[in-house]
């Protein structure tokens, strides 16, 4: 390494990875205050066009299936046709969402819809999962809880400003869900307007530049062309499967950060992010996410899971640092576990530094 600093690039999903809940009915208006039919109508349609969509792909053919938009993470690692499948399965729902969207768009849920009223109830509602910030667990992390721990590191400091030989973090949130304004608003709250992430991914309400009340239009919906045409930057809009947020990640890395090769860390907690955990150098599963440990078993993965308890934890942990040849997901129960094995990567880091420069 010779004295140049080292990268960490931590990608984490926000509804029930950083949240205890999903958020999602937070960020639509109260049925009162919007247009159209109640709010739950729209997830009742959702999980119909689910059932319809799994229905019609599981009678058709391999070969006729599509879907494929995002080249497959691992693709040199050859991890088999169950996990081919499941990633031209998480492309084609992206005829799902597209439908949803519409529905919404044309139901008028966010027309006129106040993002005052949206940060609001993300300032008075949202909570965080344990560990996440406010909770000291010594007994785990030196410095206290999540928070904490981060602001310790060196966070997305300008080139040349880090100590020498420590990494140097960032951390990306990337998100499905409708809006990086309410995301945002959340975390200043519960972060007390501290360790703000690198950036958010996420979709947005688009709003009326005249009255700064919602169009009724959603980001989620447009693609790259059309995001460009409204002012939109990338990262914006257009994320709704579990192929676009890879998709991030690698627009992240190319565009974000100096090191080649930097060292890269996904949280997350479903299915959407099974893609994303694999991608990385290090997938930390949090959670008891079901769904997402029955697809890891479907796909053929379960080879590649290690709980955190696991007492070779830090041998994975270094081998994966060091060589990258295979996925390695990890189960942690929350972010307490999150920050033990980051405080074992910061770790494996500082050494692998100070040993190259004794070469």
């Amino acid at each position: 390494m010779n004295g140049k600093r080292r990268q960490v690039v931590v990608f984490i999903d926000w509804d029930e990875t950083i949240t205890s809940h999903d958020t999602l009915s937070l960020i639509a208006p109260p049925d009162d205050k919007h247009e159209g039919v109640p709010f739950a109508e729209y997830g009742k349609a959702y999980v119909e066009d689910l059932k319809q969509h799994e229905k019609a792909w599981q009678y058709q053919e391999s070969a006729s299936r599509t879907g494929d938009e995002i080249s497959i993470p691992r693709k040199g690692c050859n991890l088999g046709k169950g996990w081919e499948e499941q990633w031209a399965y998480q492309g084609s729902l992206d005829t799902v969402e597209l439908a949803s969207q519409k529905r919404i768009e044309e139901g008028g849920l966010f027309r006129n819809a106040d993002p005052k009223e949206l940060e609001r109830r993300a300032i008075d509602k949202v909570q965080c999962r344990k560990g996440w910030s406010g909770n000291p667990y010594p007994r785990r992390i030196r410095t206290g809880d999540w928070g904490s721990w981060l602001l310790d590191r060196p966070l997305s400091t300008p080139l040349g400003h880090q100590e020498q030989g420590k990494p140097d973090w960032q951390y990306h949130i990337i998100s499905v869900g409708w809006s990086a304004r309410f995301i945002t608003a959340a975390l200043k709250k519960v972060n007390n307007n501290q360790f703000m992430p690198t950036s958010i991914c996420a979709n947005e309400i688009e709003i009326d530049q005249c009255t700064g009340l919602g169009t009724g239009k959603l980001t989620k919906s447009y693609d790259a062309q059309k995001l460009a045409e409204r002012s939109f930057r990338p990262g914006e809009g257009g994320i709704r499967t579990g192929q676009h947020k890879v998709r991030e990640m690698r627009r992240i890395l190319e565009t974000c950060t100096s090191d080649p090769d930097p060292i890269t860390i996904y949280v997350g907690d479903s299915t959407t992010d099974l893609g994303s955990l694999l991608e990385a150098h290090i997938g930390l599963i949090i959670g008891q996410s079901t769904s997402l440990y029955n697809t890891i078993n479907k796909a053929g993965l379960e080879k590649f899971k290690i709980a955190c308890s696991d007492g070779k934890i830090r041998d994975v942990v270094a081998t994966q640092i060091a060589e990258n040849h295979q996925p390695c997901l990890i189960k942690v129960n929350d972010w307490e576990d999150v920050g033990e094995v980051m405080e074992i990567i910061s770790e494996l880091i500082t050494k692998s530094h100070k040993r190259s420069l004794q070469e």
